[in-house]
């Protein structure tokens, strides 16, 4: 089998395919974790500026922001991983047209 030969590109174009799916659901994943984040901070400001008894309510921030902020690094890291196998390892399998 060639490159050249179609049925052997078949191969890379579906892990493309599925990659790149799997990439954009990284991205979205990504961008919820940014939304939970915004949305919980503005919670619990909102919660903390209401009465001053919940003041240390704002302690949790920190904590929620690590948590979140580590994984949407993961999930960044991930997707930088897979571009990396995809320029390396595919495209190489796969004439350019």
């Amino acid at each position: 089998m060639t490159v050249s030969d179609p049925d052997s590109v078949q191969g890379p174009l579906a892990e493309f395919a599925a990659l790149r799916s799997e990439r954009e659901m990284r991205y979205q994943r990504q961008h919820q974790y940014h939304t939970l984040y915004l949305t919980a901070t503005a919670v619990i400001f909102s919660f903390a500026l209401t009465r001053k008894e919940l003041v240390g309510l704002l302690l949790v921030v920190p904590a929620i922001a690590y948590v979140l902020l580590g994984r949407m690094a993961a999930q960044h890291f991930a997707n930088l991983q897979i571009g990396t196998y995809i320029a390396n390892e595919l495209s190489p399998r796969v004439p350019a047209d």
